[in-house]
């Protein structure tokens, strides 16, 4: 019995181009070289219970992913953009105070409760938490119109003028018999 050659990764890209779109290929881990030997770079994609993921960039805004689930890697081609990677910074990383509060929400829901339900719960309240205070920072100026301070007396007096509805009123006072 022969041994199956080993595959490199732009191999199996061009393979997977020629199969109809959204089209993945499962490879025995045994017979393919390892993503970062072939060129790919780690990434971040959907949990679908993988250990890791590969991505690389091809032709014409496509890339290949690669999610390793240990024993096999599935491979399929994706648009460039909906391949999710981390972005280089070259500094200091953008802080998202919204994930990080429903990071925090989720760890104490988690330790209050101590089960997935009470960590989603958590994780939503924390979320949500997060989110009014990035509304609350971000509140701009308020218009000129509405700086004016509202006099509330006033509007009822000129509603009451305006509006009388009861029969035998006038401007809000009840007619007097002569």
């Amino acid at each position: 019995m022969s041994a199956m050659p080993i595959l490199s990764w732009k191999s199996v890209a061009a393979q997977l181009a020629r199969q109809p779109p959204g089209q993945a290929m499962r490879i025995a881990s045994h017979n393919v070289e390892h993503p970062v030997d072939g060129g790919l770079r780690p990434t971040t994609a959907l949990p679908v219970g993988q250990r890791g993921d590969y991505r690389l960039a091809l032709d014409a805004g496509r890339a290949l992913l690669v999610h390793d689930f240990g024993r096999y890697y599935v491979a399929t081609l994706e648009q460039a953009s909906l391949v999710l990677q981390p972005s280089p910074t070259s500094g200091e990383a953008k802080v998202n105070p919204v994930s990080i509060g429903m990071a925090v929400g989720r760890l104490l829901g988690l330790y209050l409760g101590r089960t997935s339900t009470a960590a989603s719960v958590g994780a939503a309240l924390g979320a949500l938490g997060a989110a009014l205070v990035v509304a609350e920072k971000n509140r701009g100026p308020l218009s000129d119109a509405s700086d004016r301070p509202v006099r509330p007396q006033r509007v009822l007096k000129t509603v009451r003028k305006s509006h009388s509805t009861v029969p035998g009123t006038i401007q809000g006072r009840k007619k007097q018999k002569p």
